[in-house]
């Protein structure tokens, strides 16, 4: 995250002013903290406004229990119960698409960087598979509804992202920031999502 936050801010890549990107991280990476963050982007956005979303964390499926089953991003403060199954804190996909929905702008980019692999674990007391780690495909097309939005996911459900020995970012982001810091030829200077994509 402060990787993406000094490639934003930097006049030679993004050139985003500072005051214009916002970072949480650790306890300020809560539920509470991500919602309100979307909600100020909402109020402070308007059509014209460009928004770059970026998460790094996990990502999980909860298939029964509680919270209801479906998609969920897991925040700082998410904690899992491997004794009853329970997730709380989580932001579930559909919570999270109408905090997206709420951006009035229409040009917005959402980077995902949560995985299969998540690092929530799978505890062995899961033997009824209640729970499983990453986000579906249906799970991304819904975050990407919308005019303009493109969703940008490290990994699909039954794929595994990697921090390579040695690196303090997964390999998608070290590719992520690598194109964004001018790793993609353009003639004009300007990164296009689908270059970035397929560069990724």
């Amino acid at each position: 995250a402060c990787s993406i936050r000094d490639t934003l801010t930097n006049p030679q890549y993004c050139g985003y002013p500072p005051g214009s990107v916002q970072l949480l991280l650790d306890e300020h990476a809560s539920r509470a903290d991500i919602l309100n963050g979307l909600a100020g982007l909402a109020a402070s956005c308007g059509p014209d406004s460009t928004v770059f979303l970026y998460f790094s964390g996990h990502g999980a499926r909860i298939l029964n229990g509680q919270p209801p089953a479906g998609e969920y991003l897991l925040p700082y403060d998410a904690q899992l119960s491997p004794s009853s199954g329970l997730l709380a804190n989580g932001i579930s996909t559909e919570e999270f698409s109408a905090a997206l929905r709420s951006i009035q702008a229409q040009k917005m980019v959402v980077v995902l960087d949560c995985c299969h692999a998540g690092g929530i674990g799978q505890p062995k007391s899961f033997e009824q598979a209640q729970i499983k780690q990453g986000l579906s495909h249906e799970a991304l097309e819904l975050l990407s509804r919308g005019r303009g939005r493109a969703i940008l996911a490290s990994s699909r459900s039954d794929e595994v992202s990697w921090v390579l020995p040695g690196d303090s970012n997964s390999l998608f982001t070290r590719h992520l920031l690598a194109g964004l810091r001018g790793g993609i030829s353009s003639p004009d200077g300007v990164v296009k999502i689908f270059d970035l994509f397929e560069f990724i």
